[in-house]
C-alpha cells in the first residue's frame, strides 16, 4: 500500500508502535511515511501511516492527520481503504493504522500495455461509487489522482481511494477538522477543479466531480486535459462516443454545468460500463416453489395434456408436502461444484491424443487416431472420446456432475492455456413421470459446461457456459481469494462455441470466447500477479466439466510454457600473480669448529 508515492521503498523502520511489528517502509511523501507492519493481537498484516516528526511539532499538520483518520472512520465501503486504529507513539508522534492493500496504484496499473478501456472503465466505475458513497456521508476527498487509488490484487484487483488527508465535511456547524483557509488552494494542480485552484474551501463535491473528469479522461487517453482538449473517442479510435459527453460535463469550468451529483454521473455512465456482475445463486423459498407448482398446474390443464397427469399431481402433492414446506439447500456455484472435492473418487483413463515437449513448450491435445496415449483423471459421471471430442453422456444412472483432468504436466509454468470448441444441450423427457417431477420441483437445471485450471483440492478458476440463458461465468477459489463473475456473451443456445482460459507471465488470467479470427475476452482480467502457481497450490492441471444434461468438448488443447532458465554464473579467470621480485641470497656460509 502506497497512498504517499507510485514508488515503493525498502527501509528499516525508524520507529516503534507497541502492539505493531513494523517490517518495512513501503510509501513516502510529504508529511511522512506508510510502513507495512503486523497486527501482532490478530496476526494480520496492515499498514501505518506515521506523520514526520517535524511536521508533528506543527498543528495544522495534526489537525489534517486527525482529519484523515476521522474521513476513514466515516466510511465503511469496499472500495475505500478502511482504518483499523488511531494513535501516538511514545514520542507523541500521531500514527493511522490502515489496512494494507497488497497491489499496485492506478499510476503504475495506467503505464502497463495491458491496460485497455474495459479495465479502465471498470476501475472508474469502482472509484466513482466510493466518492459518490463518501458525498452521501458528507465527505469530499479533493485530492483525487491514481495515486491514490490502489488495486487489491488479492481481491482481484478491485479499486480502493486512499489518502483523504485533504478531505473536507460537507456540514454546517464549523468543526475543528475545518483547517482550510479562505482563498487557500490544496490538492494536486493537474486534478483541481478551477474553484478549487482559487478557494478550496468553497469547494464541494462539485469538484471530485471535475477530478474524476479528469482521471476518466487521463486513464482512457494517457494524458490530462489541458485547455481545448480533444474528444477520447478522437484520440483512441474505438471508445464509445458517449464517452466524450460525459467527461466534457465533469470538466466544465462552471461547476453549475457539472452534474449535480456523482449519482447522476453514474446513471449516464453505467449503460458504458463492462458488464460484469457479481452473483450468486437465488434460494427459492417456500411461497414461490408452491406459486410456481399452482402455475405448472394450470398449464397442463389448458394445454390439454390430461387429467390424469393432474390427478397424479396433486397425489403425488399430498404425499411429498412435507418436503415441499421445507426450505432447500442451496444449490453450490458450478464452479464450486466442478472445482471441489464432493464428486467422489477419482478413476484412471487413458485417452488417444498427442503430447509433445519441444524444451520450453509442452503440449497436450485429445483426438482419436493420436500416436500417444494422454492419462486422465476422472470423477462423477463417466465420459467417452469420439474422435476428436470428450463427451459427458446423460444417463439415468449417471450423477448430476462430473470432471475429466488432463494428468499430463509437471514442473513449474510460466505461462498457460487451455480451450476447448464446447456444446451443451438439457435432455428433456416427455413421460409422464418427468412430467410430474418437473410440476413437483420445477425445470431442471439448465446444461452447463466448464474449462477449469485445477490446483490442489479445493482451489481452481473455472469458465462455465450455460445452456438456458448463453452466460459466461467466472469462478475462482484460491485460497482466501474468491469470487464470481456472469457476463452475457450473445451467443445463440445450443451452437457450438470455443471457450478459452489462459496465464501469462505476468499473472493476468484471461477468459476468450470464439476462436482466432473473432475471438473476444470474456469480463475483466483477474490479476494474479507473477506468484500466481502459489496460488494453486501446485502446478494447475487442465481439466473440463458438466452439470446436467449433455456436454460436448471437440479439440481440447492444453499449453503450458516453462520458465526461462537462469542465466548461467560468468566465471571469471583468475587474476593473474604479480611477478614477485628476486631477493638478494643471504651469506649462508657456515662455520665448522672441530673439538680438539
Amino acid at each position: 500500500m502506497s497512498p504517499l508515492a507510485t514508488t515503493s521503498v525498502s527501509r528499516a523502520p525508524a520507529v516503534t508502535i507497541r502492539g505493531y511489528r513494523l517490517d518495512r517502509v513501503v510509501g513516502t511523501g510529504g508529511m511522512g511515511q506508510v510502513y507495512r507492519a503486523e497486527q501482532l493481537s490478530l496476526n494480520r498484516t496492515v499498514a501505518v501511516k506515521v506523520l514526520s516528526a517535524d511536521l508533528a511539532q506543527d498543528p495544522a499538520f495534526v489537525s489534517r492527520f486527525e482529519k484523515e483518520a476521522a474521513a476513514l472512520a466515516t466510511l465503511h465501503h469496499p472500495h475505500v481503504v478502511s482504518i483499523v486504529e488511531r494513535g501516538e507513539t511514545e514520542e507523541g508522534i500521531p500514527f493511522l493504522v490502515m489496512e494494507f492493500v497488497e497491489g499496485p496504484s492506478l499510476r503504475e496499473v495506467m503505464r502497463s500495455p495491458l491496460f485497455d478501456a474495459p479495465a479502465a472503465l471498470r476501475i472508474f466505475g469502482e472509484v466513482a461509487r466510493a466518492i459518490d458513497y463518501a458525498h452521501r456521508h458528507n465527505v469530499i476527498h479533493r485530492d483525487l489522482k491514481p495515486e491514490n487509488i490502489l488495486l487489491d490484487e488479492p481481491a482481484g484487483g478491485i479499486a480502493k481511494v486512499s489518502d483523504f488527508g485533504l478531505a473536507a465535511f460537507l456540514q454546517d456547524e464549523p468543526s475543528h477538522f475545518n483547517l482550510t483557509q479562505t482563498h487557500m488552494a490544496m490538492g494536486t494542480l493537474a486534478y483541481m477543479a478551477p474553484e478549487q485552484r482559487l478557494d478550496a474551501k468553497s469547494a464541494d463535491g462539485r469538484a471530485d466531480i471535475y477530478s474524476l473528469g479528469v482521471l476518466l479522461y487521463e486513464m482512457l487517453t494517457g494524458s490530462t486535459p489541458v485547455g481545448t482538449f480533444e474528444p477520447p473517442s478522437r484520440l483512441r479510435p474505438g471508445l464509445d462516443p458517449r464517452l466524450d459527453g460525459v467527461i466534457a460535463r465533469c470538466l466544465r469550468p462552471d461547476p453549475t454545468d457539472r452534474y449535480t451529483s456523482v449519482s447522476q454521473l453514474l446513471e449516464q455512465l453505467d449503460p458504458l460500463l463492462p458488464q460484469a456482475i457479481s452473483t450468486t445463486a437465488p434460494i427459492q423459498h417456500r411461497s414461490d416453489r408452491l406459486l410456481k407448482t399452482l402455475r405448472s398446474a394450470v398449464r397442463l390443464v389448458t394445454t390439454g395434456i390430461g387429467t390424469l397427469i393432474v390427478a397424479l399431481a396433486a397425489a403425488v402433492l399430498l404425499l411429498t408436502w412435507p418436503r415441499l414446506t421445507q426450505e432447500p439447500p442451496p444449490r453450490p456455484n458450478p464452479g464450486e461444484l466442478l472445482g471441489g472435492t464432493g464428486l467422489g473418487e477419482v478413476r484412471p483413463l487413458s485417452v488417444q491424443g498427442r503430447m509433445a515437449d519441444s524444451g520450453r513448450t509442452r503440449r497436450a491435445a485429445l483426438h482419436s487416431p493420436g500416436p500417444d496415449n494422454v492419462p486422465l483423471l476422472v470423477t462423477g459421471r463417466a465420459v467417452r472420446q469420439e474422435k476428436n471430442r470428450v463427451i459427458f453422456d446423460v444417463t439415468r444412472e449417471a450423477p448430476a456432475a462430473g470432471r475429466v483432468t488432463l494428468d499430463t504436466l509437471e514442473g513449474p509454468a510460466a505461462s498457460l492455456s487451455w480451450s476447448a470448441i464446447v456444446q451443451t444441450g438439457s435432455v428433456v423427457q416427455d413421460d409422464a413421470l418427468a412430467q410430474v417431477r418437473r410440476l413437483l420441483e420445477g425445470p431442471p437445471v439448465p446444461a452447463r459446461a466448464a474449462l477449469l485450471l485445477q490446483g490442489d483440492p479445493g482451489r481452481f478458476v473455472a469458465l462455465v457456459m450455460s445452456e438456458k440463458d448463453r452466460t459466461a461465468t467466472i469462478d475462482w477459489a484460491l485460497g482466501e481469494r474468491r469470487g464470481r463473475m456472469q457476463v452475457p456473451v450473445g451467443v445463440s443456445a445450443g451452437s457450438p462455441v470455443r471457450l478459452e482460459l489462459s496465464i501469462d507471465e505476468q499473472g493476468a488470467l484471461r477468459a476468450y470466447l470464439g476462436d482466432d479470427q473473432n475471438r473476444r475476452a470474456i469480463g475483466e482480467p483477474l490479476i494474479l500477479g507473477e506468484r500466481w502457481q502459489g496460488m494453486f497450490g501446485r502446478l494447475p492441471q487442465a481439466a473440463m466439466g458438466c452439470i446436467e444434461g449433455t456436454c460436448s468438448f471437440e479439440d481440447p488443447s492444453f499449453v503450458s510454457v516453462r520458465p526461462p532458465p537462469p542465466p548461467a554464473p560468468t566465471v571469471q579467470p583468475p587474476a593473474p600473480e604479480p611477478a614477485r621480485q628476486a631477493q638478494p641470497r643471504a651469506n649462508t656460509t657456515r662455520r665448522t669448529t672441530r673439538r680438539r
